[in-house]
């Protein structure tokens, strides 16, 4: 078995031969001869490992095939296997066409395993060049799709042709996924818009995901066509639209829709945002709604559900993404909670608050503390206490106290990702006594939240709490076994790290498999803090730590103790016994007061070798 390198990273497998010595020939005969492990096995391959498999045997062949040409994203690949395909002063045809036993063997072999178009990188350009093709598949297929099971299209650019727009000759019934990127529309005329979008609803009646991407100065030409075509697509299940300035009409329109599930106002440039949002709605809109994502300043979403007190009263899942050119105020953001706390309270699982670090808003470079969001102004969202993801963003930093942490971990018990603030634009002012949590304020979350898998939170490095006194002991740290990935953002110097107490503390809250990482968003904008080379290599030492600690962990809870009224004896050589009870590798177990805890307790450290009289 081969090994290649996999797009998503690490190693697939390309089962390129069998081995010799039948032994293995019955082991592997027998392990994949199932067609459904083989398919998710071939799933992890490459095209090129794929078109090697094919070749293998029958059963291979078929699924090999199948993966190969799921998903075609260069037309001229898949049509090259129809006939020659000649070029001319830029411009692609078919050098003959095509003869009726070429086009069954095409339809025969491959056109039935297509299940994917994407476009993307098709512009209007490159279709106009390949017009001769197009045409010449118009004719051959007659009354059968060219590609009978394709499920989902996605199609870049529109020009003035209307009905006959090239993108429609892959248009038919079992296509339920359509995605159009026209960023370059703003010369065609609405009746010719009005045309090709008929063409999309009578052609795909049975779209449940439709997708459309345009910019700013063409919105008006669509709004119009796109309510029209609402009407005939009577199985969308979740919907994707710019973010009009104006989309009240549009919500309008929508608000019937007895399927849709997911809806989404999307910003595709600096100016684009929902500057209004005051529909008339009926008591009972968007009944079935449970996913909202929205690009518009926090004060327009706030007013719309403030009036709309029955909008979308299942919803499960928010997304709101300012385009204020101004960063929010704490006042806004405070409104903003308070009015989703109150309105989904007890339905929502998964919300996002943050700005748009593709179009970052203005930030004062010598903040006030006036301009800090702390505590007070997100705690209403903690009456959502079916949290499961929660992130907010801002400009500036996070003020929050440890006592804080405790009652959002006490809050959340349920929280699965939860990302606050880890990457702000700005540092806290300089003149105020705000700070940065320490490391210590992981401790919380080890107690509530037990099945926290990914934690964002800006963690100041140098303060990392060391042996806790045991007259403060109070509860043994648990660690957080289900983490996945930890980031303690990029606060504070490098240079001074306490390695082996920062390895020993995470080492008690962290699993031995955990990332630890930071991904600034503002890499691509000027004058943004960038993480240093030196950043990412202090924070890996730390992170490859965690192993050996962890396993000496395991060896410690290896050790059997078997205690008896009066004395204790541990199941290991007389003559290692003292090394293994040394402070450096057997340190007592962290403990933690929690909140609401009546006082310390005066527990012994697990380790004690004193007996009990």
């Amino acid at each position: 078995m081969d090994f290649v390198s996999h797009p998503h990273g690490g190693c697939s497998p390309s089962i390129d031969r069998v081995s010799n010595t039948s032994n293995e020939k019955i082991f592997m005969h027998q392990a994949l001869e199932s067609t459904e492990i083989l398919r998710a096995i071939f799933r992890w391959c490459d095209k090129g490992s794929n078109a090697k498999n094919a070749l293998v045997n029958k059963s291979w062949s078929e699924i090999g095939l199948d993966l190969l040409w799921e998903v075609i994203t260069d037309i001229n690949v898949i049509f090259g296997l129809l006939g020659e395909i000649s070029t001319s002063n830029s411009t692609r045809f078919y050098s003959w066409r095509p003869t009726s036993a070429e086009w069954h063997r095409f339809q025969t072999y491959y056109a039935h395993r297509v299940k994917t178009l994407d476009f993307t990188n098709l512009d209007g350009t490159q279709q106009s060049r390949m017009t001769s093709i197009f045409n010449t598949l118009a004719r051959l297929q007659y009354s059968t799709p060219i590609f009978p099971n394709l499920t989902s299209i996605t199609w870049r650019d529109l020009d003035s042709s209307g009905y006959t727009h090239h993108s429609t000759i892959f248009m038919h019934s079992k296509v339920t996924r359509f995605r159009l990127i026209a960023h370059q529309t703003e010369d065609i005329r609405e009746d010719l818009l009005n045309e090709y979008f008929h063409s999309v609803s009578e052609r795909m009646p049975n779209i449940d995901r439709l997708q459309v991407e345009i910019l700013n100065q063409s919105h008006k030409h669509f709004r119009e066509p796109l309510k029209a075509v609402f009407r005939d697509l009577h199985c969308l299940e979740n919907l994707s639209l710019p973010a009009m300035s104006d989309n009240s009409d549009m919500t309008e329109s929508l608000s019937p829709y007895p399927k849709l599930r997911g809806l989404n106002f999307v910003r595709m440039a600096r100016e684009d945002g929902v500057k209004r949002m005051t529909p008339s709605l009926a008591v009972d809109a968007f009944r079935h709604l449970i996913s909202l994502q929205i690009h518009t300043p926090y004060s327009v979403i706030t007013h719309f559900l403030h009036v709309t007190p029955n909008f979308a009263a299942r919803l499960t899942s928010l997304d709101v993404t300012s385009t204020l050119p101004q960063s929010e105020s704490p006042s806004v953001v405070k409104d903003l909670l308070e009015v989703i706390a109150s309105r989904f309270g007890g339905s929502l699982r998964s919300l996002h608050v943050r700005i748009d670090t593709r179009f970052p808003p203005d930030t004062p470079q010598s903040p006030s503390i006036y301009d800090v969001v702390s505590f007070q102004h997100v705690e209403a969202v903690l009456r959502c206490s079916e949290m499961k993801e929660f992130s907010f963003t801002h400009s500036l930093p996070l003020y929050l106290r440890p006592e804080n942490v405790e009652k959002i971990a006490s809050s959340w018990p349920f929280i699965v990702n939860l990302h606050l603030c880890v990457d702000p634009r700005r540092n806290f002012p300089s003149d105020s006594s705000m700070s940065h949590l320490g490391f210590d304020s992981l401790i919380p979350f080890t107690k509530g939240c037990p099945s926290l898998e990914k934690l964002e939170l800006p963690l100041d490095p140098t303060r990392v709490p060391r042996l806790v006194d045991e007259h403060e002991l109070q509860a043994p740290i648990e660690p957080l076994r289900k983490m996945r990935i930890f980031s303690p953002g990029n606060v504070g110097p490098t240079d001074n790290l306490e390695y082996l107490v920062l390895v020993e503390f995470l080492s008690r809250i962290l699993p031995p498999n955990c990332e630890i990482s930071f991904h600034t968003s503002w890499e691509n904008t000027s004058g943004s803090p960038v993480t240093p080379e030196k950043w990412t290599m202090k924070w890996k030492d730390i992170r490859e730590g965690l192993v050996p600690v962890d396993q000496k962990n395991k060896k410690q809870e290896a050790l059997q103790i078997v205690e008896s009224d009066e004395h204790f004896e541990i199941s290991v050589p007389s003559d290692r016994f003292e090394v293994l009870n040394s402070e450096r590798i057997f340190p007592p177990r962290w403990y933690y007061d929690p909140p609401g805890s009546v006082g310390p307790g005066t527990p012994s450290p697990v380790n004690s070798t004193e007996s009990s009289d």
